[in-house]
């Protein structure tokens, strides 16, 4: 972006923000939703009193109201007007509100005469259908509803609001949120701040899960002794090993026994066998292989 390389940031800190992919429409992570607060975030005042109520008409460098001219943050309209202006058909981050106002058509209307709001489908802008704005519950039923509407997962959102409670209701959704100051509103400054926390956490996500994935190696030793190295063990020993002495003698002397008949109900001959032979053969064979893994085995209780 343009007025990124306008911002007083420290080179290094800079080079971090690069990272993230600000100020390029490449294929670096961005978050796929901005989510913002109007009050106190996008404009200094309380869209809710009745001076700032409709009709409205466009009145450089405001809006006249009802009974006054509504000034926003000049940074926080350029940092929307910049996003909107270089989404494309390949990159877009996508515009959403959260905003506790009463007033909902008249936020919507200063957003329009702003030049926010998103006027193609699929271009940029503040889009209409991602516009939650009512008062008397938490932030986090706003974010919910957008969840739905918009099918961007939380952590796919950046959240920007004024108020600690609301910032704490959204990281508990799994939000990356940032507070910015209600005397500025939300600055170039911030916005770069919340992208920087943005990929920070998606990096820490992606590392955590890549050392909780499990790693999975070929148990190929068995079938091809050439590919073991000179100092490795066969598994066929590994197993032995870990048998116990009684276990290792009874090993040597006969294998496990197993039940004669197969799931047919026949014996080795072909001759059918009785229900209470082949109970007889399975307690048999229990005992037998309990003995080798040094396991006793579990009484079997018939419930009539």
């Amino acid at each position: 972006m343009q007025w990124l390389s306008e911002m007083s940031t420290p080179p290094a800190k800079r080079g971090r923000l690069d990272a993230i992919g600000v100020g390029s429409l490449g294929p670096r992570p961005r978050p796929q939703l901005v989510v913002l607060d109007l009050d106190q975030t996008m404009w200094p005042f309380d869209a809710a009193q009745p001076r700032y109520g409709l009709p409205h008409h466009a009145s450089p460098p405001g809006v006249q109201c009802t009974a006054t001219v509504a000034k926003a943050f000049s940074e926080a309209v350029a940092v929307v007007r910049e996003l909107k202006a270089e989404a494309s058909a390949t990159s877009r981050v996508r515009l959403a509100v959260a905003s506790a106002n009463s007033q909902a058509k008249v936020c919507c209307s200063l957003l329009r005469h702003l030049g926010l709001l998103q006027e193609l489908a699929g271009g940029g802008g503040i889009e209409e259908e991602l516009m939650e704005i009512y008062g008397g519950c938490s932030k986090t039923v706003h974010l919910r509803r957008i969840f739905e509407k918009s099918a961007v997962p939380f952590s796919e959102m950046l959240f920007f609001d004024d108020a600690p409670h609301n910032i704490r209701a959204a990281e508990r959704l799994g939000v990356v949120a940032r507070r910015v100051a209600p005397s500025e509103g939300l600055t170039r400054k911030a916005f770069a701040a919340g992208l920087a926390a943005w990929s920070e956490q998606r990096a820490s996500r992606r590392a955590m899960a890549s050392w909780l994935r499990p790693s999975i190696r070929p148990s190929s030793c068995d079938e091809d002794p050439g590919r073991q190295g000179a100092n490795s063990t066969p598994a066929a020993q590994v197993r032995q090993e870990t048998l116990s002495p009684r276990a290792l003698e009874m090993n040597e002397q006969q294998p496990p026994k197993l039940c004669p008949c197969d799931v047919s109900g026949r014996g080795p001959g072909g001759a059918k066998v009785t229900a209470e032979a082949r109970e007889q053969s399975r307690s048999e064979a229990s005992e037998q292989n309990g003995a080798l893994t040094g396991h006793q085995p579990v009484p079997v209780i018939e419930l009539s």
